[in-house]
This record gives C-alpha cells, structure tokens and sequence, in this order.
C-alpha cells in the first residue's frame, strides 16, 4: 500500500509534514517497492526524517529519538549530507 498523502506520513511519524512529508513518502515507497515489505519502508522513512531533523535543528529529546545507519545513506540519495 503506497503511501499518499501529509496524513499517511503523519500517521507513523509527527515531524513527516510538507517538505519533509514528501521525503518521507518518497523513502517510504521507494522501499515498499524495493522490499516488498510493510514494516521496513516505516523504519527508513523515520530515521531519514529523524536524521534530517536532527542536522536541522539539534538533537532530539529522548521519547522522539531514532536512529539508524539506513538514514545517512538515504539523507545522501536525497541530496543531503551524510
């Protein structure tokens, strides 16, 4: 199931709106169709918005804390610095 929308992304992660909602779509469907799989596209989407808000903005407060090696290579795919 592809996701679409601010809402779809909102839904597994509260920082993936506008801008940041597209590259959570984007990572999120890219590996949906590369894996096949439901769970996975969720986890890289999140850490590669965590990780780009975290270069923006400092380091998150405990509760919203993830982090994953997945998200320096996908923050570089998308243009950004790993």
């Amino acid at each position: 199931m592809p996701w679409l929308s601010d809402a779809d992304s909102l839904r597994h992660n509260k920082l993936a709106e506008g801008r940041l909602g597209e590259i959570w779509r984007k990572v999120a469907n890219e590996t949906l169709e590369r894996t096949g799989d439901e769970a996975r596209p969720i986890r890289e989407a999140n850490a590669v918005i965590d990780r780009i808000h975290q270069k923006q903005f400092g380091r998150f407060s405990e509760d919203n804390c993830r982090s994953s090696s997945v998200a320096s290579q996908k923050t570089t795919e998308l243009g950004g610095t790993a």
